[in-house]
């Protein structure tokens, strides 16, 4: 049986207040509906359990490619299927803003792992940290004797950023970001109609679907490979007597990876970023590299080694200059805006400490009414002034390993609002690279943690004022949402660390680099490393690769410049993607790539064939996908773990 729609339970008179409307009213809007609850037990439980099982893909997925997604959606599609059903068993009601605090709670539960695919890894790989990962628990969760801190460092610092600027970003300055104004027409598409109810529950069912095969699927292939990867090349080689064909699945790793998580990012991800980054490797290891093999210039495919060269040592350097360059061009290209934001974001901040000052002082009320009166949600549901300035100012005091990781983090959240968080963290970990220590040790461990706190801190802002721009949208809360992400923050922080150990036990080469093979690429945490040995000894690079990173760096400029400067914006989504052909040459690992490629084929060809079904479940089948293969990636190191006793 088809229950109610929310605007027909509105009207039943259960759990809403209406403005000017009898309550016996049949065809109440819902922008009319006014949520008495908004912060509720449920919406925070729900919300941080599909937090947990993002946080889980992300990790897992950054591993082995570097890549993350956000939590937004999936906590809105799969908190409405979950709630919406409860709600009418318990006789309440279950609207949008509601909603909104469930993919809140999601999405900062979701969003801690930044550092743990990069920097805290790359810290072990350098002997950084204690060589019993289990000693730095407390480490990782707080702060010890100011050489580390991490977890809560940025949760919390990325909390209480988020507030100043959601003043300027969302209310002053409206900017339409895509993925927070998606996620909240979603939303309000859902509780509007009983047509985007049943649209919801068939959207679920499909994501579920692909959740439950994609969590299931890969435990098999733990046990029958076959279900992973494919060998395409390799039995093409065999039925033609071709050794090269042969070579390029042994020695080159050119196999299909048919892992979930590939196949669900290659929907999600644009198909020029994913047809870049199948360039980038086909490029370094399906042409030059097996080449320059064969010519003696590398001593391997893959690897590092003190013999000489190999492949993915040689190629790891055009690569990074590739990112570094094309992300920093278009900071630069984007220079005036950020510079223009940071200097409205430190007046408004200016202007909201004056307006503390003189509150009491009756001259200025009209003008400060004025003023406060830009905020459309009512006074009793904004954020105090003193509950995020004393929290950033506790923060500031416990930060016992550099007060300029917290402003480096709080300019950078800038460079994430507008549209270039690519350079975030290298932008941090260069910054970082410039200052003396005692020790090459301590040089390398300020580059790493407070390069990573200032990065991760300014990406959790990032997310944090895109999910008060979701509430702005659906008139929601912002007291309710800071209260949500307070609490995600917290439970984000357990969550992330506890999976980041499951994986260090499981599988010793994230924490140990000379723990070789390894089931993960480490893409993020090899060019981490190598960017801070480089920049605090200056590691010496092959001179014919050198060369080449200053041709691919020339190339990255003029191409980005001419990118962002002379081609329509129209024509990007064609374009080459720099950044992601930059990392087809840091990623030694082929069939990831062909995975992804082969998930993006899928996706075009059912967009093809049916174009308003694939539009309808794109995000069900790519978020479950991904969801899925994190709790199936939890589960096979549970499994190592197990094996490894």
């Amino acid at each position: 049986m088809v229950g109610k729609s929310d605007e027909q339970y509105a009207s039943s008179g259960k759990g809403y207040v209406l403005h000017n409307i009898p309550a016996e009213g049949l065809n109440t809007p819902l922008s009319e509906i006014v949520e008495e609850r908004q912060f509720t037990v449920r919406a925070i439980v729900v919300g941080t359990i599909l937090g947990g099982f993002v946080s889980a893909s992300n990790l897992y997925i950054g591993l082995k490619v570097g890549w993350v997604f956000g939590a937004s959606m999936f906590g809105a599609l799969f908190g409405f299927a979950i709630l919406k059903p409860f709600s009418r068993m318990t006789g309440s009601y279950f609207g949008p803003k509601e909603n909104c605090v469930v993919q809140t709670a999601a999405t900062t539960t979701g969003g801690l792992y930044v550092g743990f695919f990069t920097a805290i890894p790359a810290l072990y790989h350098l002997g950084l940290m204690s060589p019993n990962f289990m000693d730095d628990i407390p480490a990782l969760l707080l702060w010890t004797t100011g050489k580390y801190f991490e977890s809560c460092a940025a949760a919390f610092f990325g909390l209480f950023f988020a507030v100043p600027l959601r003043k300027y970003f969302v209310i002053k300055q409206k900017l339409p970001f895509p993925s927070p104004t998606a996620t909240a027409e979603t939303i309000r598409q859902l509780h509007a109609t009983m047509t985007g109810e049943r649209e919801a529950m068939q959207k679920a069912k499909v994501m579920l679907g692909c959740f439950m095969a994609s969590s299931i699927i890969p435990i098999i292939g733990v046990f029958f490979p076959l279900l992973e990867y494919v060998h395409l090349l390799y039995w093409i080689g065999v039925a033609t007597g071709s050794q090269g064909l042969i070579s390029a699945d042994r020695v080159w790793k050119w196999v299909i990876n048919l892992d979930p998580a590939f196949l669900g990012a290659g929907t999600l991800i644009p198909s020029n970023t994913v047809v870049s980054l199948f360039l980038g490797q086909l490029v370094s290891y399906g042409i030059a590299g097996p080449l320059m093999l064969a010519s003696g210039n590398f001593v391997k495919a893959t690897g590092f080694v003190s013999e000489g060269p190999t492949a993915q040592s040689w190629f790891l350097w055009p690569g990074i200059v590739l990112m570094l360059a094309s992300s920093f061009t278009e900071l630069f290209c984007n220079g005036g805006s950020i510079l223009r934001a940071v200097h409205g974001a430190f007046s408004g901040l200016y202007g909201t400490i004056k307006h503390m000052l003189i509150r009491r002082n009756p001259v200025h009320e009209e003008s400060l009414k004025d003023e406060e009166d830009d905020d459309p949600a009512p006074r009793n549901e904004r954020i105090p002034t003193w509950m995020w300035a004393v929290g950033l100012t506790i923060a500031v005091v416990f930060n016992c390993l550099s007060i300029l990781a917290i402003f480096v983090a709080f300019v950078l959240s800038f460079v994430g609002l507008q549209s270039v968080a690519g350079s975030i963290g290298k932008t941090s970990q260069l910054i970082f690279s410039q200052f003396s220590a005692p020790s090459l040790a301590d040089v390398q461990r300020l580059n790493l943690m407070a390069g990573n706190v200032a990065g991760s801190a300014s990406y959790q802002a990032v997310d944090m004022v895109k999910d008060l721009l979701t509430g702005h949208i659906l008139g929601g809360s912002p007291l309710a949402q800071f209260y949500t992400q307070l609490i995600g923050s917290f439970f984000a922080i357990f969550i992330a660390v506890g999976i980041f150990i499951l994986y260090a036990s499981a599988y010793p080469c994230v924490t140990d680099a000379n723990s070789m093979p390894c089931d993960f690429q480490l893409i993020g945490v090899v060019a981490w490393k190598n960017v801070a040995v480089t920049m605090t000894t200056g590691l010496d690079i092959p001179y014919d690769s050198k060369m080449f990173s200053v041709a691919c760096g020339v190339f990255a400029v003029v191409y980005t410049v001419l990118k962002k400067l002379v081609i329509p914006v129209k024509y990007h989504p064609y374009l080459l993607n720099v950044n992601a052909f930059g990392i087809g040459f840091v990623n030694a690992d082929p069939g990831s790539a062909f995975g992804m490629l082969c998930g993006n084929l899928f996706f075009l060809a059912w967009r093809l064939v049916r174009p308003k079904r694939a539009e309808f479940y794109h995000y069900s089948v790519g978020g479950g996908l991904l969801a899925g293969a994190g709790i199936a990636g939890l589960v096979k190191a549970m499994l190592q773990h197990i094996w490894r006793k």
